[in-house]
C-alpha cells in the first residue's frame, strides 16, 4: 500500500531528474557508527557522566511539603509591602511639591537643566543606565516659573534609597515646569509632559472614550506658499496624534477622516472604537500620517461615522462606557457643504448613545474667519445663514446655551422640510447631549493646535481628594516592565497645578511572583483586577525580558484551565483555590521555532488579592511540587579553589595570585581555571544584589564563603542551595582541563542557577542559565545529547553547535543541571566526516537534522552548492528548514504523517500562533526505489537529538529541488506568515511560520485559537554582559591562547604559532597537528571483543583495537581497514563456516556482518557457538586472513579473528516516564543490548497493541488491561519472564501493590497466558486504583532472559512460590540484578466521576466509576549498581518505539 501511495505522489510531479532507475538502492546500516561517534564526543566535550557520578556519591536530599496558601501569602505580602511603600513615597513627594508650591516662584531654577550640559554621567545598577545622582529642570512651555525648592530634591534623592524599587521620579506641572530626579536626558525628546498619559490619567482619571474626527478636504493644503509641514493637515495630523499621547489602554479611541466621504482604519477600528493599547494606537497612528488632501467638506460624513463607531463599540462592551468620559474631537478648516444634515446626524447619534457624547469643535485657519455654514437659524430670515464658528460654537453647545456664539436649536426651527427634523415631536429640545467646548486657531498660530486639542481633558473637573493611578505598564527599553504611578498636586485653593509621579519597576516590586521558581512545574502570576489583564505570567516573558510595547490578555485569554466562575471571584477580589489539569509547555529549543514539548498535570490555583491595590495574585501549584526535594549543604572538600566571576575587580586590585589573567575575546578570561556566577535569586535579597554595583570587598567575601571547608566564613547573604551546588559543579573542572581541547567553551548550569564556565569569564548580573536556550532544550530531551543549530556564541567566537545533556542524580532521578559543551561549526563537521566515508563518495548527500526538521548542516561537501537556494548566498540556520530546502520530501513526509507532523502552539506574548513540527516516535523511513531524485533514508541517531538524511547525489543526478508552483501555490510554503492557518488540513507543507489570531483587536479578546498550547516565552540569550561595570580589559591585557578548535579558515588559524590549517583531511580544520585521516570506525562503546591470533596473540598487522566488533541486538559486525590487509588474500573473505556470509567492500573497510543466528549459528563448532553462562548470553563467530606468501616457508602465521558478542542476561533499571510507548533498550559498557518490551493491547486476542495516536487509553475500573513482555528478535532463541511485579504511586514508591511475585500471581484478578513464543509472556489483569493516592499508577515488571532451550532456566520454571516474603524491588541489593520494565503513568481522571464534579480528593466507594488513563512510556535507563568504567550510571543507546 505504501508503493502505491509513493508513486501516486510521484506520478503528480515533474520529474527531479533523468536518471537510469537502476540507481544502487541508499544504504543505511553506517548509521549506528554515526551515533556512537557523536555520543562518545559529546560526552568526552561534556564530561555529563563525571557530573553524575559525582552528584550520585555525595549528594544527599532532604524533603519539603509545600503548603500553597503559605506560598501565596507569602508572595502577596512582599509585593504588598513594596507596593504600600511606594504609594508612601509619591504622597511624600506630593506633600513637598505642594508646600514648595505655597511658597511662591524660587527667583531661578536651582536645579541644572536635564538637556544642557549633563556633567558626569555614571552607571547606576538601579537605573541600568548611565545617569547624574542629581535633580534637573525643563521648562517646556516657555513661561513656567519654578515653584519648586531644594527640599523637594532631597526628599526624591532619600526615596531612592527607601526603595529600591521606585525608580524615576518627576513632577510635571501645569504651566510647563518640569522637575526629574535623577538626572538625563529622557525628558529631551520635545514631548509636552501635559500630553503623556501618565499626566492626564493622573489630573482626568476617568476612563476615556475618545473619537478624533479630522477634516481632508482639498482646503487642508493651504495656506499657499507655506512650508509643507505648516499646512492645515501637517498641523492636524500632529494635533490628531498628541491626543493618541495621552490615551492609556484603560481608554477606547477612534479616528475618521472626512472629505466627501468618511475613513476609518481597516479592520474593526473601522467599525468601532478600540482599546487604546499600543496594537491599536500603532493602527491608528498610521491611518492619520497616512490621510492625504480630498475634495469637499460634508460634516455630517463624519459625524455620521463617529457616532456609528461609539454606538458598535458600547454594544461590544457596554462595560466600557459606564462611568466614562465619551468624547468626539471635530477638526476642520472650512464651511460644511451638507449644511444642516450634520445636525441631524448630530441628534441621531446622541438618542444612540443616551446623550452621552461630549462634542470638542476645533476651526482651523482663516477661512474660517469669514466662511458661512450655509445654515440659516431663523427661519424668518431664511436668507441670513450662521457664520461657521458659530456653527462650530452651536455643534459644542449641543443646546445647552452656555457656549457664546452658539444659537437656540430647537423643533421650531426645525419643523420646515427644508431644514429637517431635528428632533421627535414628543422630545425635549433642550439638551442634545453634555456641553463641550469650541476653539479657533489662525493659520498664524497654527503650531498651537496641538496644545490646545491636546489639552481636551483639561475640560473635566479633578477630583480633590484623589487616590493615585496605577498605569498599565509600559516598556522602558532599560528597566523593562515599569507601572507608572501618579497623584495630582492640589494648591489650598483646591485648584490643579500639576501631577507628580514615580516609575516602578515591576522587576522589583513583584519580583517573587516573576521568578517563582519551587517546584518543576508550579508558577505564580499578576492579574490587574481594574481590567482583568494578566500582567505577569508563566507564558509571557519577564518584566525585564519584554522586547516591544506588550499589550496585555484577560484572565480569561491566559488562564484557560479556569473555570468562569473562579475568574469572576478572582477579578471580584475573593481568596480561594481550585484544583484542576493544567497543560505546561518545555521548550523545545528555541521558543520561536521549535516549539513545545507539552505535558499535562493536576494542579491547584490558589489566589488572593494584595491588600489595598487592585492587584491579585495567583499562585498554580502542581500536584507533583507538593514534595520537594532539597540537597542537604555541603562545604568546599577539594584542593581546588572556585574563581567568581568578577575577574575585572580582581584583576584590578592585584588579587589575582597564581591565576593566569589574559583578554579572550574582549573580555577578562583565565584560561586555565573556570568561573562561578550566580543569579539574583541565589541571593537573600536578590533586589539588592540587582540594584548596587559589586565591589571587591563583595567577591573577596563571596569567595572566601564559597571555598571555606571549616564552617567559619560568614555567609555575605547567598542561600544555602549555592555552596552545595559550587561543590559538586567544581567535580568537572579537573575534566574539562585534561579533557575535550575541541571545545571553545564548556558551562554547566544548575537548577538553581549557579553557573560554572570554562575557560573562565564574566557573565551578565541578570545572567541565569535555566533562561537559556541550551538549557531548554536538554530538559525537553532528558536521556539525549542535544545538539543546536550553529548560531553566534553568546560568549564569543563565532557561530557554534552546542552540545547540552541534563544531569539527574540517579537514585532520586531529580533534575540538578544542564552540562554544555560549545565548538566551532567547522569543527564539528571534522569531527563527523572521519567517521562517515559513505557520505564523502559521490554517490550520496548526507544531512544533520534536529528534531524540528532544521538542518544543521550537510556532511559532505555540498554546503556552497546549497548555499545558492539562499538570498546573498548566506543563510540563516534558524530558518533552514527541510521543507525550504527539500520541499519535495518534506510534502511526502507531511501526508504520511512522519517526521513532520505539524503541531500549533499560541505566543501570548506577540500574540499570533506558531506552526512547529514534533519529530517524536519517529523511528526512521525510507524509500529506495523509482527515480534517484526521490530516493531517500531518514533516520533517527540515537541518543541525541538529531536525524541523519541520506538522497542520492544532488548533483550527479542534476537533481530539481526547487519548490513547485501548482495553480498559484507551491507544494511547500516557506514564508514567515503561514499560507495555511488551520489545523483541519494535517497534510499542508509549509515551514514554521506564524498566523494571526482569530482576534478582536478592539476588545482585546481572543475569539478562537488553533490549539490550546501554548508556546514557551523566549529564552533570554542575552549576551555575555550587558551596559556599565563590569568593563573590559584594557590594550596592556594580554591575549589569551586561542584554541585552534576555535579556528574556522586557514588565514584565522595559520595566524596561530601553534596551530595548523589541514587542508589535506576530507574536511579541512585547524588543529594542533595534521594527522591523516584514518575512516575506520571507532570501536562501539557499548561492545566488548576479544580478537586473537593463532594461540591469542595479535598479529602485528591487525591491533586489537581495530578487529572490536559491532554488537547489537540483531546483528554482529567486524570492519577490518583495508590498509592494514596489503599482505591478505581480500578474495572471497569471509565469515567461517559459511562461505556465502562474504565480506563487502566500502572502500576503506572490509565489512562482515552476520546475524546472530545465521552464517553457521546450527553448526555446533567450536569455532561458532552460541552459549549462556550464569551473567551473559555469548556469541562467537570467526574469520581467517589468509596471507601471500613470496617464498616457500614462512615463519608468519595466517591470523583467526574471533570475534565475541557479549549481552548481559539480567540488569536492574529504573524507568523515566514520557507519553511516547516504547520498549526497553539495555546498553552497556562493553556489551550488546538486548530489546524488551512491556506493550499494552487492545483486546484479549492480543492483535494490535495500542501505538501513540492512541494515546491517552481510558479504563474504568474494573476494566481489563491487557499486557504483553517480549524480548525481540533472535528468532525465538531466548525466553523471557516476569519474575515480580508490582504497581506502585506515581514516585511514591513507599505506595506499593504486589501483581506478580516469583513468576506468580499476587493479584486475585491478574491471569497468566500461555504462549507458543517463548520469548513472550502474556497476562492481564483488572483495572484498579490506589485508596491513599488517586493521581498516578506505575506498573514496574522485575524481568529474566533465558534461552529458550534451556530446560532448567528460570524462564522454564515459571511460577514458583516461596515461604520468603518477596522485598520492594528498591531494596534488593544483594539480588542478582535484573531488567525492571515500567508501564505508566495510570492516571485516575477525576472529570469522569459519575457526578460529572471535579474533586481535589477523590473519594470512590464500592460500584463508583473512574477512568484510568494508561500513557505510554519512552523507557530511558539509570542503572542502580555500579558499572566498572562509570558506576551509577548508564547510557540509553538505542530506543525502540512504534
Amino acid at each position: 500500500m505504501h508503493s502505491v501511495a509513493l508513486l501516486v505522489l510521484l506520478a503528480v510531479l515533474p520529474s527531479l531528474c533523468l536518471a537510469d532507475l537502476s540507481t544502487a538502492p541508499i544504504t543505511t546500516d553506517w548509521i549506528p557508527k554515526v551515533s556512537r561517534k557523536m555520543v562518545k564526543f559529546a560526552e568526552s566535550q561534556t564530561g555529563a557522566l563525571q557530573m553524575v557520578k559525582a552528584y550520585d556519591e555525595k549528594l544527599n536530599f532532604t524533603e519539603i511539603q509545600i503548603d500553597g496558601e503559605t506560598q501565596l501569602h507569602l508572595l502577596t505580602q512582599a509585593a504588598g509591602d513594596r507596593l504600600k511603600m511606594c504609594r508612601d513615597i509619591l504622597h511624600r513627594n506630593k506633600a513637598e511639591i505642594e508646600a514648595s508650591h505655597a511658597q511662591g516662584p524660587t527667583g531661578g531654577a536651582p536645579a541644572s537643566d536635564c538637556c544642557d550640559n549633563l556633567g558626569q554621567l555614571e552607571y547606576d545598577p538601579r537605573f541600568l543606565q548611565q545617569i547624574v545622582n542629581d535633580s534637573c529642570a525643563t521648562f517646556t512651555a516657555g513661561n513656567g516659573e519654578n515653584t519648586i525648592q531644594p527640599p523637594v530634591y532631597d526628599t526624591m534623592k532619600s526615596n531612592i534609597h527607601d526603595m529600591s524599587g521606585v525608580t524615576w521620579q518627576y513632577y510635571g506641572a501645569k504651566q510647563g515646569e518640569y522637575h526629574q530626579f535623577p538626572k538625563n536626558d529622557r525628558s529631551c525628546e520635545g514631548n509636552d509632559h501635559r500630553f503623556r498619559n501618565w499626566y492626564v490619567s493622573a489630573a482626568s482619571p476617568k476612563k476615556k472614550n475618545v473619537v478624533i474626527v479630522m477634516d481632508v478636504s482639498g482646503s487642508m493644503e493651504e495656506p499657499l506658499g507655506a512650508p509643507e509641514e505648516q499646512n492645515r493637515l501637517n498641523l492636524a495630523k500632529q494635533a490628531a496624534l498628541t491626543v493618541l499621547d495621552t490615551l492609556t489602554p484603560r481608554d477606547w479611541g477612534g479616528v475618521v477622516s472626512f472629505s466627501a466621504r468618511a475613513e476609518a482604519p481597516v479592520g474593526c477600528l473601522g467599525d468601532s472604537l478600540g482599546e487604546a493599547n499600543p496594537t491599536n494606537i500603532g493602527i491608528m497612528r498610521d491611518f492619520i500620517k497616512q490621510r492625504v488632501p480630498e475634495t469637499i467638506t460634508v460634516y455630517a460624513e463624519g459625524f455620521r461615522k463617529a457616532f456609528d463607531m461609539f454606538h458598535e463599540a458600547k454594544n461590544k462592551k457596554p462595560e466600557q462606557f459606564e462611568d466614562s468620559y465619551n468624547i468626539l474631537i471635530f477638526l476642520t478648516d472650512g464651511q460644511p457643504t451638507d449644511t444642516y444634515f450634520s445636525l441631524d446626524d448630530i441628534t441621531k447619534g446622541q438618542d444612540l448613545m443616551e446623550r452621552s457624547v461630549h462634542i470638542f469643535t476645533y476651526g482651523l485657519g482663516a477661512n474660517l474667519q469669514y466662511a458661512s455654514s450655509g445654515w440659516a437659524n431663523d427661519p424668518n430670515n431664511p436668507w441670513v445663514r450662521l457664520p461657521a464658528l458659530d456653527f462650530l460654537a452651536t455643534i459644542a453647545d449641543q443646546n445647552n446655551q452656555q457656549i457664546p456664539g452658539a444659537v437656540e436649536w430647537t423643533n421650531r426651527y426645525c419643523t420646515q422640510g427644508n431644514f429637517g427634523s431635528c428632533f421627535s415631536a414628543n422630545r425635549d429640545p433642550q439638551g442634545v447631549g453634555p456641553v463641550g467646548r469650541t476653539e479657533y486657531i489662525d493659520d498664524s498660530e497654527g503650531d498651537k493646535l496641538k496644545t490646545i486639542m491636546g489639552s481636551y481633558y483639561d475640560f473635566f473637573p479633578f477630583s480633590s481628594d484623589p487616590e493615585p493611578t496605577f498605569s498599565v505598564p509600559t516598556n522602558d527599553e532599560h528597566l523593562g516592565l515599569v507601572i507608572n504611578a501618579a497623584l495630582p498636586t492640589i494648591d489650598t485653593s483646591d485648584t490643579f497645578f500639576g501631577v507628580t509621579a514615580v516609575d516602578i519597576s515591576m522587576d522589583v516590586v513583584f519580583h517573587e511572583i516573576a521568578n517563582f521558581n519551587i517546584g518543576k512545574y508550579s508558577y505564580a502570576f499578576l492579574v490587574d483586577r481594574e481590567d482583568g489583564r494578566v500582567l505577569i505570567h508563566r507564558n509571557l516573558p519577564k518584566p525585564t525580558e519584554w522586547r516591544s510595547e506588550p499589550t496585555f490578555l484577560g484572565l480569561e485569554a491566559m488562564e484557560g484551565a479556569l473555570r468562569s466562575r473562579e475568574v469572576t471571584k478572582i477579578l471580584n477580589g475573593d481568596t480561594g483555590d481550585y484544583y484542576t489539569m493544567v497543560k505546561v509547555p518545555i521548550a523545545h529549543g528555541n521558543a520561536q521555532f521549535d516549539g513545545p514539548v507539552t505535558i499535562e498535570k493536576a494542579a491547584t490555583f490558589y489566589y488572593k488579592p494584595i491588600p489595598d491595590t487592585k492587584y491579585s495574585v495567583v499562585l498554580c501549584l502542581f500536584e507533583d511540587d507538593e514534595t520537594i526535594t532539597i540537597p542537604t549543604p555541603m562545604k568546599h572538600q577539594n584542593d581546588m579553589d572556585n574563581l567568581y566571576h568578577r575577574l575585572d575587580l580582581l584583576y584590578m586590585n592585584n588579587a589575582t595570585g597564581d591565576t593566569e589573567f589574559c583578554s579572550l575575546y574582549g573580555e577578562y578570561a583565565t584560561p586555565d581555571e573556570s568561573t562561578i556566577k550566580f543569579p539574583p535569586e541565589a541571593f537573600a535579597d536578590p533586589i539588592n544584589y540587582l540594584n548596587t554595583l559589586e565591589t571587591f570587598a563583595d567577591v573577596v567575601d563571596i569567595e572566601l564563603f564559597i571555598n571555606d571547608f571549616a564552617g567559619f566564613v560568614a555567609n555575605p547573604g547567598l542561600l544555602d542551595y549555592v555552596q552545595t551546588d559550587v561543590v559538586l559543579s567544581a567535580e568537572i573542572e579537573r575534566y574539562w582541563r585534561e579533557n575535550g581541547q575541541e571545545s571553545v567553551w564548556r558551562y554547566f548550569g544548575t537548577e538553581n542557577g549557579v553557573f560554572r564556565i570554562f575557560p573562565g569569564v564574566i557573565t551578565d548580573k541578570r545572567y541565569n542559565p535555566t533562561r537559556q536556550t541550551w538549557y531548554a532544550r536538554a530538559l525537553s530531551r532528558p536521556e539525549d545529547y542535544t545538539f543546536s543549530r550553529p548560531v553566534p556564541s553568546p560568549f564569543g567566537g563565532g557561530n557554534m553547535v552546542t552540545i547540552s545533556r541534563v544531569i539527574s542524580h540517579t537514585k532520586t532521578e531529580e533534575v540538578l543541571g544542564v552540562i554544555a559543551a560549545d565548538i566551532t561549526e567547522t569543527y564539528y563537521y571534522s569531527m563527523l566526516y572521519t567517521e562517515i566515508p559513505e557520505c564523502l563518495s559521490d554517490q550520496y548527500d548526507c544531512f544533520l537534522l534536529d528534531d524540528s526538521g532544521y538542518f544543521i548542516e550537510s556532511l559532505d561537501n555540498t554546503t556552497i552548492y546549497y548555499l545558492s537556494t539562499f538570498n546573498n548566498n548566506t543563510r540563516n540556520m534558524e530558518h533552514d528548514h527541510l521543507a525550504h530546502r527539500f520541499p519535495w520530501l518534506a510534502k511526502y513526509l507531511t501526508v504520511r504523517g512522519e517526521y513532520l507532523r505539524s503541531e500549533w502552539c499560541n505566543n501570548y506574548a506577540t500574540q499570533n500562533a506558531q506552526l512547529f513540527y514534533d519529530t517524536s516516535g519517529f523511528t526512521g523511513l525510507e524509500v529506495t526505489t523509482g527515480p534517484p531524485c526521490y530516493q531517500f533514508a531518514l533516520y533517527p541517531i540515537n541518543a541525541t537529538n538529531t536525524f541523519i538524511l541520506t538522497l542520492q547525489n544532488r548533483q550527479t543526478y542534476h537533481c530539481d529541488d526547487r519548490p513547485i508552483t501548482v495553480g498559484g501555490n507551491q507544494n511547500c510554503s516557506c514564508n514567515d506568515i503561514c499560507q495555511t492557518c488551520s489545523t483541519d488540513d494535517l497534510q499542508v507543507c509549509q515551514c514554521p511560520c506564524i498566523c494571526d489570531w482569530n482576534y478582536e483587536s478592539c476588545t482585546n479578546e481572543i475569539l478562537r485559537l488553533l490549539s490550546d498550547i501554548p508556546c514557551p516565552t523566549p529564552q533570554n540569550d542575552m549576551d555575555i554582559k550587558g551596559e556599565g561595570p563590569p568593563y573590559s580589559p584594557g590594550p596592556e591585557m594580554q591575549g589569551c591562547e586561542e584554541r585552534c578548535s576555535a579556528k574556522s579558515d586557514n588565514i584565522t588559524c595559520e595566524a596561530l604559532s601553534h596551530c595548523d590549517w589541514c587542508e589535506d583531511s576530507d574536511f579541512p580544520a585547524c588543529r594542533e597537528t595534521c594527522l591523516k585521516t584514518t575512516l575506520a570506525p571507532v570501536p562501539a562503546k557499548t561492545t566488548t571483543s576479544k580478537a586473537t591470533a593463532g594461540v591469542n596473540t595479535p598479529h602485528p598487522l591487525i591491533p586489537e583495537s581495530e578487529t572490536a566488533p559491532t554488537c547489537t541486538n540483531e546483528y554482529m559486525e567486524l570492519a577490518l581497514p583495508d590498509d592494514r590487509l596489503t599482505h591478505v588474500v581480500t578474495s572471497g573473505l569471509h565469515w567461517d563456516p559459511d562461505p556465502s556470509c562474504k565480506a563487502t567492500f566500502n572502500g576503506t573497510h572490509y565489512i562482515l556482518r552476520t546475524g546472530l543466528y545465521q552464517c553457521g549459528t546450527k553448526a555446533r563448532t567450536l569455532i561458532h557457538i552460541v552459549t549462556f553462562d550464569t551473567k551473559y548470553v555469548i556469541f562467537y563467530n570467526s574469520v581467517n586472513l589468509l596471507f601471500t606468501h613470496d617464498g616457500v616457508i614462512t615463519r608468519d602465521p595466517d591470523v583467526v579473528i574471533h570475534s565475541i558478542c557479549k549481552y548481559e542476561r539480567d540488569e536492574v533499571v529504573l524507568s523515566e516516564f514520557l507519553p511516547i510507548p516504547g520498549g526497553l533498550e539495555f546498553v552497556d559498557e562493553g556489551f550488546g543490548q538486548l530489546s524488551i518490551r512491556l506493550d499494552l493491547f487492545h483486546t484479549q486476542s492480543y492483535l494490535a497493541p495500542y501505538t501513540t495516536p492512541d494515546y491517552p487509553v481510558h479504563y474504568h475500573l474494573r476494566d481489563r488491561m491487557y499486557l504483553q513482555l517480549q524480548v525481540q528478535g533472535h528468532a525465538r532463541q531466548l525466553s523471557v519472564i516476569a519474575l515480580h511485579c508490582e504497581s506502585t504511586s506515581g514516585r511514591n514508591t513507599s505506595l506499593q501493590y504486589p501483581l506478580i511475585q516469583d513468576g506468580c500471581p499476587s493479584d486475585n484478578t491478574l491471569q497468566l497466558y500461555t504462549t507458543h513464543d517463548p520469548a513472550t509472556q502474556r497476562f492481564s489483569l483488572e483495572a484498579f486504583r490506589f485508596v491513599q493516592e488517586v493521581t498516578t499508577i506505575h506498573i514496574r515488571c522485575e524481568v529474566e532472559v533465558c534461552l529458550a532451550s534451556d530446560t532448567g532456566s528460570r524462564c522454564a520454571q515459571g511460577c514458583k512460590t516461596s515461604r520468603h516474603h518477596k522485598r520492594s524491588l528498591e531494596d534488593q541489593g544483594d539480588m542478582k540484578s535484573r531488567y525492571v520494565i515500567s508501564r505508566g503513568p495510570i492516571i485516575l481522571d477525576v472529570d469522569f466521576q459519575p457526578d460529572g464534579t471535579a474533586k481535589r480528593t477523590a473519594l470512590l466507594i464500592g460500584g463508583s466509576v473512574v477512568v484510568i488513563t494508561l500513557a505510554a512510556v519512552l523507557l530511558a535507563i539509570k542503572v542502580r549498581r555500579s558499572k566498572r568504567v562509570h558506576p551509577g550510571y548508564q547510557q540509553l543507546i538505542n530506543l525502540d518505539v512504534e
